[in-house]
């Protein structure tokens, strides 16, 4: 009996500790949006507010040679998009840095921390075999197929419309949509988790510490395609592309 007690105040004291991480994670998020919450609120106020910059016209940026891509600090969306064209034009209306290291396209956004803009976004159009993300306060939209995609700290939504090989994810607050035909590993999300494998493909999951609904739609097939999932609060569904 007393051992049936212990096993039971671990289970809710592991509960409890999911939870209060949780609601850290949207305090976090609540701070990084307060600026701009304040200023939707009281829009006549004088004194504190932020002024929110309209970040204006798409323009083109470059075009540059990559099979890679790295993209760091965006608030905004950002939308990669197939092209028939050898290198990857990037166009933006953000103030943003892009560079080449080695093989790999990098472009961060240091002012977009220090200035709010409205309905930023930007697009890159080509083809890349590598994707890896991180620090995102809004969407990330992928239509191109990769082998390898890492997201990290992203606020908002991910959605991956073309199929990826590997995806990787930690630290999503919000949706995430993926499309993968070998593995997904997924970690420390709050929010709508959907995983979408080819057909004749069946998914093989492992998971842990999980706080929601589990749907295992996919059917029954010798080609398997592994998820694994950790620290998750909310639901989660797999199944196979229609």
């Amino acid at each position: 009996m007393r051992r049936g007690l212990s096993l039971l105040g671990f289970i809710i004291g592991a509960v409890i500790g999911i939870i209060i991480g949780a609601l850290i994670l949207a305090g976090i998020f609540l701070l990084a949006l307060g600026s701009t919450i304040s200023f939707l609120d009281f829009p006549n106020c004088h004194c504190t507010c932020e002024t929110i910059n309209n970040a204006g016209p798409i323009k083109e940026i470059g075009a540059y040679n990559a099979t890679s891509l790295i993209i760091e600090d965006v608030i905004g969306t950002v939308k990669i998009k197939p092209s028939n064209e050898p290198q990857i034009k990037v166009l933006s209306n953000l103030p943003i840095n892009v560079s080449v290291s080695e093989d790999s396209l990098v472009i961060t956004c240091s002012e977009c921390r220090e200035k709010s803009f409205k309905n930023g976004e930007i697009i890159l159009m080509g083809n890349l075999s590598s994707i890896k993300t991180s620090d995102i306060l809004g969407r990330l939209i992928v239509e191109v197929p990769t082998k390898r995609i890492e997201v990290g700290d992203v606020l908002g939504e991910v959605n991956i419309q073309a199929y990826t090989e590997v995806f990787e994810s930690e630290d999503i607050l919000g949706r995430a949509e993926i499309k993968a035909t070998r593995e997904v590993q997924i970690e420390d999300v709050i929010g709508e988790v959907k995983i979408t494998i080819p057909k004749n493909s069946t998914a093989k999951i492992s998971y842990s510490k999980i706080i929601g609904k589990i749907a295992d739609l996919s059917e029954d097939s010798n080609k398997i395609v592994k998820v694994d999932i950790e620290d998750i609060l909310g639901e989660l569904t797999v199944e196979n592309e229609k």
